[in-house]
């Protein structure tokens, strides 16, 4: 399993811009807690990081160019950002969703949760004592897509 081969793909494929690897690393650790027989996950220094995804259009937005209706079951959907978090220490976390900020507290050890999101600019970062480690910009979230994608970017 890796990342997807996009290479007979058009650019404007969701393929190419959606990134999902960072999904392979936060599996990654489960895994290895599982194969040593650990009931609960350590996160050791190297792994350190924290992760959001979500999709870039509302869940009830078709795009402009659609001929065809939401996919069956889209009024389930949430417009949310997850953040997964696996942290040696705690550390402050801030989201910021289209001009929003929410400050999520970093529990040591594995956590998530879901934040409503607003369109616009998403970006994260985490910081110790005033000292940001982590920091990520990701793509907008824009109601005016050209096609619906219910497919998620992972940071």
């Amino acid at each position: 399993m890796g990342p997807a081969d996009t290479s007979g793909l058009s650019p404007s494929s969701y393929w190419d811009t959606l990134d999902h690897s960072a999904f392979l690393e936060m599996t990654s650790i489960f895994i290895k807690s599982y194969k040593t027989g650990q009931t609960n996950v350590v996160i050791n220094p190297a792994e350190e990081n924290v992760y959001f995804f979500y999709r870039l259009q509302p869940a009830a937005t078709l795009g402009t160019l659609d001929t065809l209706p939401l996919p069956l079951d889209a009024e389930y959907l949430k417009d949310n950002v997850f953040v997964v978090s696996f942290l040696t220490n705690e550390a402050n976390i801030t989201l910021i969703s289209g001009g929003n900020t929410h400050q999520i507290p970093g529990v040591q050890g594995v956590n998530k949760v879901a934040i409503s999101w607003t369109l616009g600019n998403q970006s994260l970062s985490a910081d110790r004592q005033g000292q940001i480690f982590i920091e990520k910009n990701g793509p907008n979230i824009s109601a005016q897509l050209d096609r619906y994608n219910g497919n998620v970017i992972v940071l």
